[in-house]
């Protein structure tokens, strides 16, 4: 119901910043090409104050939260999807007009979302929460998701390719911040264990690294 505190809000940036390095391995290498992902902030915002913030050319995509039969909201600028289609159909990754997707990139942006949401699901786990690409929502419909005055964290990731930069934004409700919030911080605070042939198997790695 209050504000995130620092402590809960590093936690928070912690998961966000690992997504956010597995995407731009996962994703680059799928694509060929250099993609990077960077986490730019992570805020409190009434859900309404975040449908004023997309474009009216988006791509907006539903994901379902489980456990907690919620809905969170994912968006990505048009803008990275005609480098993306490009390089998917064989050219460089070149820069395109801002427009509608058609029938075809729209199955190709699909599969884009679809490791994302694989890869939301690799740094959320420790959590438990799964997410559930739904659909993409077409028009405004994405405003009747959640109530307009709904608490929500959101948090928005840059995306850089060679000939284009947008940015990736993460939607969650209240109830998940609720539920989420305790078990970041349990999971933190958790004492890590290694056993003496994890470490000894470590150090024999290390003494054969170059630099």
């Amino acid at each position: 119901a209050g504000q995130i505190s620092n402590e809960q809000m590093q936690a928070i940036s912690s998961v966000n910043d690992m997504f956010a390095r597995n995407l731009t391995h996962h994703l680059g290498a799928w694509l060929r090409t250099e993609f990077k992902t960077a986490l730019v902030s992570a805020e409190q915002l009434v859900y309404s104050e975040f449908t004023e913030r997309i474009p009216e050319l988006a791509y907006v995509c539903s994901a379902r939260l489980d456990p907690l039969d919620a809905l969170g909201v994912i968006q990505m600028d048009l803008a990275m999807v005609p480098p993306i289609v490009d390089l998917l159909l064989g050219g460089v990754g070149r820069a395109g007009i801002l427009r509608e997707p058609t029938d075809i990139e729209e199955d190709i942006l699909l599969s884009v979302m679809e490791i994302v949401m694989r890869e939301l699901n690799v740094a959320w786990q420790p959590v438990g929460l799964k997410f559930a690409l739904e659909k993409r929502e077409a028009g405004s419909e994405f405003s009747r998701l959640m109530p307009l005055r709904e608490k929500t964290l959101c948090v928005s990731f840059e995306i850089r390719m060679p000939e284009a930069q947008g940015t990736l934004n993460l939607c969650l409700p209240a109830m998940v911040l609720n539920t989420i919030l305790r078990r970041l911080i349990s999971e933190r605070d958790r004492p890590r264990r290694r056993s003496f042939e994890a470490r000894l198997k470590m150090a024999t790695m290390m003494e054969e690294a170059q630099f």
